[in-house]
């Protein structure tokens, strides 16, 4: 979860939010976020497979 206590906002003379100032690491945060929440709408679609049919292929891949 990202934290929001170093995020400010700069807003126009009406008050209306224009643009966001925040800590490094929460934007570090927020683009690990973004990034995991596209890999799974990528992979939503997939068949998923078996706990036994993973652990098969890894002792397979490990022997060779």
């Amino acid at each position: 979860m990202t934290r929001t206590t170093d995020v400010q906002f700069i807003v126009d003379k009406r008050g209306r939010k224009k643009s966001v100032v925040m800590g490094y690491r929460t934007y570090q945060r927020l683009m690990e976020d973004i990034a995991d929440l596209q890999s799974i709408e990528d992979r939503k679609h997939e068949k998923p497979e078996s706990l036994e049919s993973v652990i098969t292929e890894l002792k397979d891949a490990e022997v060779h």
